[in-house]
C-alpha cells in the first residue's frame, strides 16, 4: 500500500478529509523522525514498540580470501539502530493470515 492509498483508507474510516488525513500522517513523521533523533524508544499499546538501540564495539573476525579457515581479528565499530517490533495483537493476525493461506503450519 502506498502513501496515497493509506490516506484515502485513513479518510474513509475516521469521516476525516483526505487533506487533513495527510496532514496528520505527515505530523506522525515529523514526530517519529524527532523520536529517532533524540535516541528514545516508542511504545503504543495494540500497535507496537520502536526500539532504539546501540550495539558496543566489539572483535571480529574477517575471513582471508584464498587461504581456508584463515582469518584476520577486527575491530567491528559501535552501531546504532532502530526496530520496530509489532504488538502481539497484531503479529496474531499476520500468523493467522499465513495460515490459513496454507503456507504456514
Amino acid at each position: 500500500m502506498q502513501k496515497e492509498e493509506f490516506i484515502t483508507a485513513l479518510s474513509e474510516k475516521s469521516g476525516y478529509t483526505k487533506e487533513g488525513c495527510n496532514d496528520i500522517l505527515n505530523s506522525l513523521i515529523e514526530v517519529l523522525h524527532d523520536i529517532i533523533k533524540q535516541r528514545v524508544d516508542l511504545s503504543i499499546r495494540r500497535f507496537g514498540q520502536l526500539q532504539y538501540s546501540t550495539t558496543p564495539e566489539h572483535e571480529g573476525n574477517k575471513p582471508t580470501p584464498g587461504i581456508k579457515g584463515s582469518k584476520t581479528k577486527i575491530i567491528i565499530p559501535e552501531t546504532e539502530s532502530v526496530s520496530f517490533k509489532l504488538a502481539s495483537n497484531l503479529r496474531s493476525i499476520v500468523k493467522r493470515s499465513y495460515s490459513e493461506d496454507g503456507d504456514g503450519e
